[in-house]
């Protein structure tokens, strides 16, 4: 005997239901860990998060976030500017690493949230420990200050001022228009000084 359509969508529904319930558990039990990874003050709880935090490109971002602020050795500069976003939707998680998931507390969602607000100045200071990667810090910038109250501009002063060669042959290596872009837009290099200046600070 042949079910009924609306039927069979009713059972793949209830089918289906545990798989989603688990995903979302899974997701939740993700950014409960993140949150305590966030608010790490030593290396031993930054580990005792990691261990349920997953892989995902949050995770591995919040993790190398503290990791950096704790022990700011070229190692960990260079893990932290590894995750530099790279496509939408590692930007989307930047700009939304504060925001409430899964019901967090306050002190979670602060906690998130002051590491996506630091995250300019920790990859500026960085990449003046690691300039290989001066070549996406350059390009992510472009990306970086659309957003009017990131302050990645503003942070570029001190790489500027500390890398200043390293910083300049990055920007010429950027296409011709990204290049007029940036000196319009973003960093009048040759004196050092943001253009593009978050909301808070006009």
């Amino acid at each position: 005997m042949r079910l009924p359509a609306v039927v069979l969508v009713g059972l793949v529904a209830l089918l289906a239901e545990p798989t989603a319930l688990k995903a979302q558990d899974e997701n939740c039990r993700e950014v409960t860990a993140t949150s305590r990874m966030a608010r790490a003050r030593s290396r031993t709880s930054l580990e005792a998060a990691r261990t349920s935090a997953g892989k995902s490109y949050r995770a591995r971002l919040v993790f190398a976030f503290p990791s950096f602020q704790l022990h700011r050795t070229r190692q960990n500069a260079e893990s932290l500017l590894s995750l530099i976003p790279a496509d939408e939707n590692q930007r989307l998680v930047v700009l939304t690493l504060g925001d409430s998931l899964c019901g967090e507390d306050m002190k979670a969602m602060s906690a998130l949230d002051n590491a996506g607000e630091h995250l300019p100045r920790e990859f500026s200071e960085a990449v003046i420990l690691a300039p290989t990667y001066m070549r996406q810090y350059v390009a992510y910038a472009l990306e970086a200050v659309l957003d009017p109250h990131n302050d990645f501009a503003v942070r570029m002063i001190k790489v500027c001022r500390d890398a200043h060669s390293e910083l300049d042959s990055a920007v010429k290596q950027l296409p011709t228009e990204s290049q007029i872009a940036f000196s319009k837009h973003i960093l009048d290099i040759e004196h050092c000084k943001a253009l593009a200046i978050p909301e808070a600070k006009q």
